[in-house]
Order: C-alpha cells, then structure tokens, then sequence
C-alpha cells in the first residue's frame, strides 16, 4: 500500500516539475527552489521507501537501510528551507546563522550509523531511534517555524492578499509531517508536502 502512495506522490511531483518548466509567468529566482523541493521531495520518498522495503529485512540490505536513513534524516529540514527560497532569500544573505542548526542536524545523522545518535540500524538490520533523536525533531520544527516566519514576513512587506493561505499551507505541512513524528509508521509526511507543494503552486 505505502509503495503505491509513493508511487503516486512522485508521479504528482514529476507532474508539477513539467508545470514548473512550462510556466512562463514564473521568474528563474523562484523556479529553482521550487525544483530543488520537488528534488529533495522525490529523494526521501525514494529513501522512505527503501527503508520500509529493507528494514527487517535480509541482512544483505543491511547497508541500503542504513543509507536510506542516513538521506532521509538529512535532506527532510531541508525541505522548509528550499519552500522559504521560493519567497524569500533572505536566509541566505542575512539570516544565514539560522541554518547552522540544519549542518548540526547533518553532522549528528552522518555519524549515526557509527554512533547512533539519530537513529541506528541493529545488527538485525531494525532501525532505531537513537539517543539523540530529539536534535532532528528540533532542527525540522525550527525550520518549520523560519518557514512560517519568513513568509509572514514576505507577506506583510509586499502586501501579499494571499498571506492567510501561505501561512495556512505552512501549518498543514506542519501538522502533516508531525504526525509521522509522533507515530512513526504512519508514513503521512511526504503525502502532506506532496501536495502542500502543488497547493503553493497553484
């Protein structure tokens, strides 16, 4: 069932990716990070994936959950990240110390199949939540807090009339992803920014 919700989800992306480059309308400085979230997007759902497809598995897969793991731990705070590009790039200029907690949260998970600070994979190849997990929980929620502050932001300065659904896309993604956090087999996380980033589209 998961694998065919992710299917989905990547054809919904691929499909948003075409609209993207056909869209005239839309300047260079937002198609970029718009593409770079339907990347990063199609990436962790190809790794959430494989997870679900390795973990318990053959040991032989041992290795491909670990690495699975490892990108889906990295790149997901960078979503909130790519989404705020697309309004603003602030974050890159003036606010770049903001991101100094998404390199922590990249070093932490590199070093997790060693040290298990974020997760690790057993020997029986079962992952577990390491230690240290609550540093990715904090890290995603930080970058879910600069995406809806930076849009309010954008929004207030250039009196956009769509601020309220901005700001409420950004809640959805938030509510979406923490369900997953909280029950973690519910796999609801990507489904949400799937289509939180069709709806920013549109």
């Amino acid at each position: 069932m998961y694998i065919a919700t992710y299917i989905i989800d990547i054809a919904a992306l691929i499909y948003l990716m075409g609209l993207l480059y056909s869209n005239a309308a839309l300047n260079t400085s937002r198609k970029k990070p718009f593409l770079i979230a339907i990347i990063l997007t199609i990436v962790i759902i190809l790794s959430e994936a494989g997870t679900v497809l390795t973990n318990n598995g053959s040991l032989n897969l041992r290795g491909i959950n670990i690495v699975c793991n490892v990108l889906g731990f990295i790149l997901t705070p960078m979503i909130p990240i790519a989404i705020t590009l697309i309004f603003s790039r602030m974050i890159l200029t003036t606010h770049k110390l903001l991101l100094i907690s998404t390199f922590i949260n990249i070093v932490a998970t590199a070093l997790s199949p060693i040290f298990g600070f974020i997760f690790y994979v057993d020997a029986n190849n079962q992952y577990i939540r390491g230690d240290y997990f609550f540093v990715f929980i904090i890290v995603y929620i930080i970058n879910l807090l600069i995406l809806v502050i930076i849009t309010l932001e954008v929004g207030k300065t250039n009196n956009y009339p769509i601020i309220g659904k901005l700001v409420g896309l950004s809640i959805f993604t938030i509510i979406g992803t923490s369900i997953q956090i909280v029950y973690p087999f519910t796999y609801s996380s990507w489904h949400c920014v799937t289509l939180s980033l069709l709806l920013y589209f549109f």
